[in-house]
């Protein structure tokens, strides 16, 4: 029990320190490496405990203290993204996050943590990571393709080409977002924007 009272105590801090509002991102690193953006959002406070919530391969989920402080072993806070509108407008963000509580559809490609991240605080569902991985295999891939002095070459370059070419493409597709499966009401919206 005192692992978790250590851990609320700096959740806490961590949430005064980085002046956390409802909307706000926190970009975290897997260790050890660091090499891919991961996003977690702050929702606010609801019952006295601070709400986070994240797309992850098992898909979207609201994090008690317990998950934060599994995840927070493997990743590290590297950066905040601030929400950046009105009042009202932060509301609605969180409201569009709540309705996609629970969605298992997390794809790498087509619906990752920044597409979250970028759908609550933009409104726009797109990744960036994904779009720049297209554009550098696009690149890759012309390279190869250009440079090949066989056939085998010639295929490997075309064909990282059309992937890259089609990741990118998607990287920003508002069609691949999911249905909702929860509309959250007044009262929840209240709850998670609690000051």
């Amino acid at each position: 029990m005192k692992e978790i009272e250590r851990f609320e105590n700096k959740i806490e801090l961590f949430v005064k320190r980085n002046a956390l509002e409802p909307a706000d991102a926190i970009m975290v690193k897997k260790m050890p490496l660091k090499l891919v953006n991961h996003y977690i959002i702050y929702l606010g406070i609801n019952k006295g405990f601070h709400i986070f919530m994240a797309n992850t391969s098992s898909g979207i989920k609201l994090y008690n203290y317990y998950d934060l402080m599994k995840n927070l072993k493997i990743f590290i806070p590297e950066k905040i993204e601030k929400f950046i509108g009105t009042y009202t407008e932060r509301k609605e963000a969180v409201i569009r996050a709540l309705s996609r509580a629970n969605e298992n559809s997390y794809n790498l490609i087509l619906n990752n943590c920044e597409h979250l991240k970028n759908w609550i605080q933009k409104g726009k569902h797109k990744s960036y990571q994904v779009e720049n991985v297209g554009k550098m295999a696009v690149g890759i891939g012309s390279t190869i393709a250009i440079a090949s002095k066989s056939k085998g070459g010639l295929y490997t370059g075309l064909g990282l080409m059309l992937v890259g070419g089609l990741a990118w493409a998607l990287s920003g597709d508002d069609n691949n977002i999911p249905k909702f499966q929860y509309s959250p009401t007044k009262k929840d919206i209240d709850k998670s924007t609690k000051r």
